[in-house]
């Protein structure tokens, strides 16, 4: 998600008039994401709250009671103007937002888990969890990445939950906050959206799609006009021509497509054409669950299917044991937005797009995947999109958003700072997880902290 610095803001709905919707969709959002802060990621209900979910829309947080039960695994937001929203617990498939469909038929999506590959702590990371830092890095050097990690975590303001580096195939330097540890689950927000990129390719490899395959052929909803042409290349560089909104305060697209949808993807393909597809970049996580939705598909509509191809396919060929890719009420993923798994699998994911997709002797993605994703959609602004990753190499020098890091650099993002950054020309992965409420200051600190980390590593 583009980054703001709140979902919903008190202005917003004043001035909106529509306050019933918008408060909806600001208990919609504490319920879900409460549900997974305590049951998913393991933090307390009180940390949860005050730290990481009321600053989202401070004003108006006494509008709001949470209640959770811990016997079936819920947690209801109510308001004083009798607005309830719930949210569901699943083992394997985290918290799913309760909207119009029951409750009863949501539970009644079941699945039956494949046993994750065993991690041996003997076994040096990434195959297992023993960690030796490369002999390429000098002692001091080392003790400087991680004086480096462990400042940002002390940082209190920023929020930074988790940050690792990985240089020559292995874990350099690591760092928790408190609360936080290398077995802690933590969301992703948008970076979801390259984990989704990858299951597509995934599913291109299995001949299941190509990058020509239209929407219209995959999903039944009503298509008029330009709409028919909608392809999954359109829907990966975020140029399907669909009216979508991401803007995170009040009542939008995207507020309205998560907080309020059962079908996230049938909601984004209802809306209206602005422009023709493929002529013109428009960041939408709508065109994100419309690409999850077909994952759904091609998984014979099945949420247990679905779920065991992500795992069988992508999470477990590299290592990945922790992962959990949440769902609507409809039994997509939520390609959009929310994956969690823990900081060292996020750095595994970077390891495995640094590595173009292979891993260890496996051929995971189509050998030409990593660079179709990072080739930049021509239509984007300034050029520093790809397919469904974010690029250091846009066509004018000026643009460059990371002006002191080098142009081979891509990566994945969220909204409140979640980070998994990839430099091939220094052999480099740097993941950093947060619930960081403003985006100066992390971009800052990400230019800062690379900087330094690559004037001590030889370049590859």
């Amino acid at each position: 998600m583009v980054k703001t610095t709140a979902i919903i803001s008190l202005s917003a709905l004043l001035v909106s008039g529509v306050l019933s919707e918008n408060l909806n969709i600001a208990a919609g959002y504490a319920a879900k994401n409460l549900c997974s802060w305590i049951f998913v990621t393991g933090i307390n209900e009180k940390k949860a709250l005050n730290s990481y979910i009321y600053p989202v829309f401070k004003p108006f947080k006494w509008l709001m009671k949470s209640k959770v039960n811990y016997r079936e695994k819920s947690v209801i937001i109510s308001t004083r103007y009798n607005i309830k929203r719930k949210a569901i617990f699943r083992k394997n498939l985290g918290c799913t937002l309760l909207n119009k469909k029951s409750e009863a038929i949501v539970r009644s999506q079941k699945i039956s888990p494949i046993p994750s590959p065993l991690i041996d702590p003997q076994k040096v990371w990434p195959q297992g969890s023993k960690v030796i830092p490369s002999k390429n890095i000098a002692p001091h050097s080392l003790k400087k990445i991680r004086t480096l990690l462990n400042q940002c975590i002390k940082n209190k303001k920023r929020n930074v939950l988790a940050m690792v580096v990985v240089y020559d195939n292995t874990i350099l330097a690591e760092a928790y906050g408190t609360g936080i540890s290398k077995k802690t689950k933590l969301l992703s927000w948008s970076m979801a959206k390259s984990v989704t990129n990858n299951a597509i390719g995934i599913l291109v490899k299995q001949k299941k799609l190509t990058l020509s395959t239209k929407v219209s052929d995959l999903i039944q909803s009503p298509y008029h006009d330009d709409k028919r042409k909608i392809t999954i290349n359109h829907l990966l560089r975020m140029s399907s021509g669909l009216h979508f909104k991401e803007i995170y305060f009040g009542s939008n697209h995207v507020t309205r497509m998560l907080y309020l949808k059962d079908d996230m993807a049938l909601y984004a393909l209802s809306q209206k054409m602005k422009r023709r597809p493929g002529k013109i970049f428009k960041y939408s996580s709508g065109d994100s669950n419309i690409l999850t939705k077909t994952i759904f598909l091609k998984n014979n509509s099945s949420v247990n299917d679905a779920y065991r191809f992500i795992q069988k396919e992508l999470f477990h060929k590299i290592n990945i044991t922790s992962a959990i890719f949440e769902i609507d009420s409809s039994g997509s993923f939520i390609g959009s937005s929310y994956v969690y798994m823990t900081a060292r699998d996020y750095a595994r994911l970077g390891l495995f797009w640094l590595k173009k997709g292979k891993w260890k002797d496996k051929i995971i993605l189509p050998e030409w995947w990593m660079d179709y994703s990072l080739k930049p959609t021509l239509s984007s602004h300034k050029r520093t999109y790809g397919a469904h990753f974010w690029l250091n190499s846009p066509g004018k020098p000026r643009y460059r958003k990371w002006k002191k890091l080098p142009t081979d650099m891509f990566l994945a993002r969220g909204y409140q700072g979640q980070y998994i950054i990839v430099i091939p020309s220094y052999d480099l992965v740097v993941v950093r997880l947060g619930v960081t409420f403003t985006p100066g200051p992390v971009k800052r600190e990400i230019n800062h902290v690379i900087s330094e980390i690559i004037k001590v590593l030889p370049k590859g």
